[in-house]
């Protein structure tokens, strides 16, 4: 699930030896994950395909609502049949509750498989990582005490509102 590195993470907390890499690292996890938790099921999406058309671009089907938005890129795997291949990474658009298009002109049909949105350092949203980062820094500058943390829920809940899936706030 890592989508800050390690060097950033010290750079953000102006940490410049090594020193203390691992409670770093640990500390990032742990930001991450609160995170991840926090925004429920829109970090990491997967997806049942059910078809993809023959279209350019190509309608993907899903067989439940895939909570994908226009923009994000997933990676389709195990597709069968489809003229050219589907697998592979695509950004999607057109999105509705059970749809969306990727950019490839399908001359076949193709069932099954999956598509899947999980977050690295390069497709994570900005926010995201604003949000990740003001957790770390709570968490690595609060480590031996235990001082309130509504300042700092408050400053993420700002950063993540939009992002946050609303069927699960």
């Amino acid at each position: 699930m890592a989508y800050i590195t390690l060097e950033d993470a010290k750079s953000h907390l102006r940490v410049t030896d090594d020193n203390s890499n691992a409670d770093i690292q640990r500390k990032l996890t742990q930001a991450e994950a609160i995170i991840v938790d926090y925004l429920k099921s829109r970090a990491h999406l997967t997806a049942t395909i059910t078809s993809s058309s023959v279209a350019n671009p190509t309608v993907i089907t899903t067989d439940a609502a895939h909570g994908f938005s226009n923009g994000d890129t997933v990676t389709i795997a195990d597709h069968e049949d489809s003229t050219p291949d589907l697998n592979g990474e695509h950004v999607v658009s057109n999105v509705t509750t059970l749809t969306f298009t990727v950019p490839v002109t399908v001359t076949v049909a193709g069932t099954g498989g999956i598509a899947l949105v999980e977050w690295s350092e390069d497709t994570v949203p900005g926010q995201v990582v604003s949000a990740t980062l003001l957790m770390l820094s709570h968490l690595y500058e609060h480590r031996d005490d235990q001082k309130s943390d509504e300042e700092v829920w408050s400053a993420i809940r700002r950063l993540l509102e939009r992002s946050r899936d609303p069927a699960f706030a």
